[in-house]
């Protein structure tokens, strides 16, 4: 199965920002969501770019969670 990675942010009013990290399956449905507020862009930045780095780790254990659930 493919799976689709999003890993957006968002500035918010208080200057802080909202982090938006995602797994969606092939048809486009939201398998995992983490959202998370933090102070800085950098900070944004970085988890955006090491949720792209290391998603395949999780998703490969999301796989296999589901698989188990079925049995």
């Amino acid at each position: 199965a493919e799976y689709a990675v999003t890993a957006n942010y968002f500035p918010e009013i208080n200057d802080d920002f909202l982090v938006k990290c995602g797994l969606n399956d092939d048809d486009g449905n939201v398998l995992m969501e983490i959202s998370v507020s933090v102070v800085s862009k950098q900070q944004a930045l970085a988890i955006c770019r090491n949720w792209r780095k290391n998603v395949s780790h999780l998703s490969v254990s999301y796989t296999h969670l589901r698989a188990h659930e079925t049995e």
